[in-house]
């Protein structure tokens, strides 16, 4: 099922008799990432808390699959970076809030960085804005 074609499933809920299970898949994918993740850190011989790991991509899949890759580790990353699509800095700085609320990085090291590039004439044109979180 696509989720963003279906309202996330409440569309086919609303459309079915009776009960259904609908699920979007997320949590398998969501999983998935974070097993691969660890794969390559062990495959790597290297540790979460020292590197900085940049998220691109933090819809729904890409935020709760940095969650749970940052409720798994023994330790937060030294630094985390959070990107996505231009007007997404509000979003990032409410993930990056929540993320230091529950004790998933540590203060200050949660940084949320917006980026799109825009098709302007067959060219690419980049525009960036930049937050960062302290404390």
């Amino acid at each position: 099922m696509i989720p963003s074609l279906s309202g996330y499933g409440y569309d086919v809920l609303r459309a079915v008799e009776g009960t259904a299970a609908v699920t979007t898949g997320h949590a398998v994918t969501v999983v998935s990432v974070v097993r691969t993740a660890h794969a390559a850190l062990a495959a790597t011989g290297q540790d979460l808390a020292d590197l900085d790991v940049a998220f691109v991509g933090l819809g729904s899949i890409g935020a709760s699959s940095l969650e749970l890759l940052l409720s798994s580790a023994a330790r937060p990353p030294r630094r985390v970076l959070l990107c996505d699509v231009r007007g997404s800095a509000p979003r990032l700085t409410q993930l990056a809030r929540r993320l230091r609320e529950h004790g998933l990085v540590e203060p200050g090291v949660a940084y949320a960085y917006a980026r799109a590039v825009a098709e302007a004439g067959g060219q690419g044109q980049r525009r960036s804005s930049r937050i960062t979180m302290r404390g």
